[in-house]
This record gives C-alpha cells, structure tokens and sequence, in this order.
C-alpha cells in the first residue's frame, strides 16, 4: 500500500504544483500510512514464508511432515486413527464440507488434507487417502459431529 500511495503521491504533488495549489488533509498521514503498511508487510513475508517451508509428503516410508521450526516421519504404524467428511457432509467443527480427510498420529500430530486446500484434484485426493489406508492397514471413519448440509 505504501508504494502504491506513493506512486499516486507523487502524481498529485505534480498535478497540485501545476494547479499552484496544496491539499494536505492530515500532515502525519503519510508516516501512519507507511507504519501500517510495513507492519502489514512484514506479516504477508511471514506467512509467505510459514507457507513456502511447510510441506507433508506421502511416500513409500511414511508421512514426512515439515515446517520451518520442526521436522518430522512418521511410519504408517505410528497413525492412531483415520477421519473423513464424506462428499456431501459437513462439520461445524471445522466449518468445511467434504470431501476431507485428517491422518491422526501417535503422538498427537496430525495432518489434515481436502481438494480445497492442498491444490489437488478429487481424483488424486482420493488415491491419496486410499494409499495411506491400504500402507495403514486401517479403515477411515467418519468423523463423529459430520452431518448433510
């Protein structure tokens, strides 16, 4: 926002010198403006970031899950549990509907996936949480509290 304004800045600065006049509403306008700006800057890298260091991987070995601060594998015997929302469900809880799946871990992690966030067709979604349950040896569950909407 700040060098948006301040492209625009400089075109009424020019046009208020051509017209000899100078409108200036608040005189600490511009340094608020530039406080906010960078503050809010500054949250959009950070969550830039968070988000281009974070991944989870499926593969042959297990569920590798990593952020910027932490790194963990997880084998297919550590899953405690397996949850869905089928098509056509959805839970208040988590104000998404299906379909949507969460891999619940031994130690408390988990990992969560669904085809509106992790950018992947329903097709591949499913071959996902159909190769984790077959690696398992589990069966996913419908998550208690899912109901039609």
């Amino acid at each position: 926002m700040p060098l948006l304004l301040w492209r625009f800045g400089k075109r009424w600065h020019a046009q208020d010198v051509a017209a000899g006049t100078r409108y200036d509403v608040r005189p600490g306008h511009k340094a608020s403006v530039l406080i906010k700006g960078s503050i809010l800057g500054l949250i959009y890298a950070g969550a830039l970031l968070l988000y281009l260091f974070s991944w989870t991987i499926v593969g042959p070995s297990g569920i590798e899950q990593r952020m910027p601060w932490s790194h963990k594998e997880h084998s297919f015997d550590q899953i405690a549990s397996l949850e869905m929302i089928p098509d056509g469900m959805r839970s208040d809880e988590l104000v998404k509907n299906g379909p949507w799946f969460n891999v619940v871990f031994t130690d408390g992690r988990s990992f969560a996936f669904g085809h509106d966030n992790e950018g992947c067709a329903v097709t591949d979604m499913s071959a996902i949480a159909t190769y984790i349950a077959e690696q398992s040896g589990q069966t996913w569950r419908v998550r208690v509290g899912a109901r039609p909407h």
